[in-house]
């Protein structure tokens, strides 16, 4: 699985983000509400929520936990 995550204001367009999700099986793409390319700084709770829900179903579906 692959998680790709863009701001919506990030110079990475929604389009680009799109091909690269559409190439890589069982990928999610997720774009961040009030951002730019480091949501991890401008979203930081946001953005380890996501990581976070995104690793443990990743540990779920494959049989082991998440740390």
């Amino acid at each position: 699985p692959s998680l790709i995550v863009i701001g919506d204001r990030d110079l990475v367009s929604t389009a680009t983000a799109e091909v690269s999700r559409a190439a890589l099986p069982r990928a999610t793409l997720v774009v961040m509400a009030e951002c730019g390319h480091m949501m991890f700084i401008d979203q930081t709770i946001q953005f380890n929520l996501l990581l976070e829900g995104f690793l443990e179903r990743c540990a779920r579906e494959h049989g082991g936990q998440a740390s």
